[in-house]
């Protein structure tokens, strides 16, 4: 994945909820989980703008995950 399509997913999975619902941003999140360490500063940005709990709960476990790997 290059380094726009990383930004590209970054930007749609901190939009506003009316504008990414949070399912596709879970889904964001697993994609750019499977990036490994290129994607964790998009979730981190994700996690740091997330309005719902949901979101901020998946982006944190995922986070924990990558770290660990």
């Amino acid at each position: 994945m290059s380094e726009e399509e990383i930004e590209k997913l970054r930007m749609e999975g901190m939009a506003s909820m009316q504008n990414t619902p949070v399912k596709r941003k879970i889904e964001i999140i697993d994609t750019l989980a499977t990036y490994g360490e290129k994607g964790i500063p998009a979730i981190q940005d994700i996690l740091n703008n997330a309005m719902s709990q949901t979101v901020v709960d998946y982006a944190t476990e995922t986070l924990n995950r990558l770290k660990k790997e």
